[in-house]
């Protein structure tokens, strides 16, 4: 599709298993939702293993993947240096965007913890500040509302505010929305649509419950996780989508079979049996 060349989403979970391995998803946003470009499980999330992760899956990509490009112009994921480098050296042309959303949230948790001395009074105008800097339109503004900062009141009054500021100052190009090329991003700042698919891989295709070993988490991904979307999709195309989850995804049960099928199918299978 046309949005796997301009941008992907990159996001990882891992207790899926005993083992705990984590497992990465990308994804691009569709007329359908967020839809699953591939997934890719490793044995930790060290830079060189998802390096080498993401290497292989571009070996089974065909040479026409992301459209044409053979590589995704834009990604938008997590804050791990990890993740960024293990990516950075797979596809090196694609630039590499913060999740806006991850972003402030992490910056509301350093102003909230107790730890850093921030007064609840000021807690609010500071984010206030941090969201001004992330929506500003032009890089002048920017940097004007960065310098500006050196005369608030309220941040002066905080040197460990400032030093943090600085240190996502540097890697400025990653979070603020005026260095991002709005005609591929279009609109999509946040790996919502990533998260949303996570989401769905623990509720419907594992059921909140975890896999018996990496063999049966392959089966998951392989059947049930391919079998929803290939339903959903279809469910999109057919314009049918309050019907495209099949029993199976509803989570219903023994309760939602009637007890004359048990019978009747239990007396089919005597007869086959001999």
């Amino acid at each position: 599709v046309v949005q796997a060349g301009e941008l992907i989403h990159v996001d990882s979970t891992s207790s899926l298993d005993d083992f705990n391995n984590p497992m990465f998803v990308l994804s691009t946003s569709v007329a359908a939702g967020g839809l699953p470009l591939g997934v890719v499980i490793t044995s930790g999330k060290s830079a060189s293993t998802i390096h080498q992760a993401m290497s292989t899956l571009q070996e089974l990509f065909p040479k026409c993947a992301f459209h044409g490009k053979g590589s995704p112009a834009n990604i938008i994921l997590d804050d791990s240096s990890a993740e960024k480098e293990g990516l950075h050296v797979t596809w090196p042309l694609a630039k590499l965007y913060l999740c806006i959303f991850h972003f402030l949230q992490s910056m509301w948790r350093w102003l909230c913890n107790g730890n850093n001395g921030i007064a609840k009074d000021d807690r609010q105008h500071l984010m206030q500040c941090v969201c001004k800097l992330v929506y500003a339109q032009m890089e002048e503004n920017l940097k004007q509302t960065y310098k500006s900062l050196e005369k608030d009141t309220i941040s002066s009054k905080y040197s460990n505010f400032k030093k943090h500021l600085e240190s996502y100052w540097k890697r400025r190009h990653e979070w603020a929305l005026c260095y991002r090329d709005l005609t591929l991003v279009r609109g999509n700042n946040t790996n919502n649509y990533c998260e949303a698919g996570i989401r769905i891989l623990k509720d419907i295709v594992f059921k909140r419950i975890k896999a018996y070993n990496l063999v049966q988490t392959f089966e998951f991904m392989t059947v049930t996780f391919e079998l929803y979307y290939e339903c959903r999709l279809l469910a999109v195309a057919y314009n049918r989508m309050d019907r495209y989850l099949s029993l199976r995804f509803k989570g219903l049960g023994a309760s939602s079979i009637a007890e004359s099928d048990i019978i009747l199918h239990h007396s089919h299978h005597q007869t086959h049996t001999l």
